[in-house]
């Protein structure tokens, strides 16, 4: 592929001025190949060339920057993130060769980065947006060419990502409609999450994307799951996290001890089938989870020595409010205890859920 012919405008000083838009690239044969067909349909001129020539390259018809990871060498990041100091007021590419972390992206994309792209996986949605940036606008059957072809780029993106190839796509000035069923809400996020990251998209629209399972899932077992998954996750911190289900709607609230279970506790409720909202309204609070664990099991062991006919009991405390669980023999006890818990503990509520059954005559 031919590069840019270039004027040296003083061979002392080996500046460059050069006579048509240009994209600098800094890649391999590869990055050259692909890019060919762009160079030959658009009044474009690619410049190749390697990262410490990039300040003698760049000039006033340069449209932006691409960098592949494959000519960077060792300390991407830092290479990357000097790199993007001199290149902040161009758009920035970067053609990922590795599987790397969210942190790694987050960092660039904080320091000026325009996209990301996995290389060659995602070539093909890298080549649809380079030509967006090139093409000019175009009237089509009302619809602006732009918008049309950004929807194919969701398309095919989504397709490389494996969502569901029945998902609808529509684009209106660069906002994106989705339509069509998935499983969880899991999917559902991840599906809008996808899509944020398509250079050139402004906003996402869910709102027709419907959670739909093929079983029919009760409140009730949504719940029963979600407290056994806290169970595990947290042991006795349990106490201090309240989970209610509504119309498959789920809200969780209270402490505990790490923020990190926050997140757990969200995701693991957003893969749950049938689910569709998660309301979280968990606060970090070490302190309160220990004091709250230690009121729940001394409050426990007083009931199960002061009322006659209790099999199980568990409490649950968070923030002024307190869930009793369990089984009692008779309604009179189950309501005593609800007293009882309301006069011993700092709580304006109890959510009385002791189940009773009667002794066999």
């Amino acid at each position: 592929m031919t590069t840019s012919s270039l004027k040296r405008k003083n061979r002392g000083l080996d500046l460059y001025e050069f006579q048509r838009p240009n994209i600098i690239v800094v890649g391999d044969k590869s990055v050259k190949k692909s890019l060919r067909e762009i160079e030959k349909n658009f009044n474009v001129q690619f410049i190749f060339g390697e990262l410490k020539e990039i300040k003698l390259i760049i000039n006033s018809q340069t449209l932006c920057l691409i960098v592949d990871e494959k000519k960077i060498g060792m300390r991407v990041k830092q290479k990357m993130l000097s790199f993007l100091k001199i290149t902040k007021n161009l758009p920035t590419y970067f053609l990922s060769r590795k599987s790397r972390g969210a942190s790694f992206f987050t960092s660039l994309y904080g320091n000026g980065l325009h996209g990301a792209f996995k290389w060659p996986k995602e070539s093909f949605v890298f080549y649809e947006l380079l030509i967006q940036t090139l093409k000019p606008l175009e009237h089509i059957s009302g619809k602006k060419e732009s918008d049309i072809r950004l929807a194919k780029i969701v398309k095919a993106h989504l397709f490389l990502m494996n969502f569901n190839k029945k998902i609808e796509v529509f684009v209106s000035q660069t906002k994106v409609y989705l339509k069509g069923e998935v499983k969880n809400l899991y999917q559902k996020n991840e599906l809008e999450n996808e899509v944020f990251k398509i250079l050139g998209v402004q906003s996402v629209d869910t709102s027709a994307i419907k959670i739909k399972y093929k079983a029919n899932i009760s409140d009730n077992e949504i719940k029963r799951k979600l407290k056994l998954y806290m169970s595990n996750l947290l042991g006795r911190q349990k106490k201090s996290i309240l989970v209610k289900v509504k119309n498959q709607n789920v809200t969780i609230q209270g402490v505990v001890s790490d923020g990190g279970y926050i997140n757990d506790i969200e995701e693991f409720a957003c893969k749950q089938p049938g689910v569709q909202q998660v309301k979280k309204e968990v606060t970090k609070n070490p302190k309160e989870v220990v004091k709250n664990v230690r009121m729940a099991k001394k409050t426990e062991k007083k009931i199960i020595h002061l009322f006659d006919g209790v099999k199980h009991i568990s409490i649950n405390l968070f923030g002024d409010n307190a869930e009793i669980s369990g089984v009692v023999k008779t309604y009179a006890v189950r309501e005593l205890i609800k007293k009882y818990v309301l006069q011993s503990l700092p709580v304006k509520r109890v959510i009385n859920k002791l189940f009773v059954t009667p002794p066999k005559v």
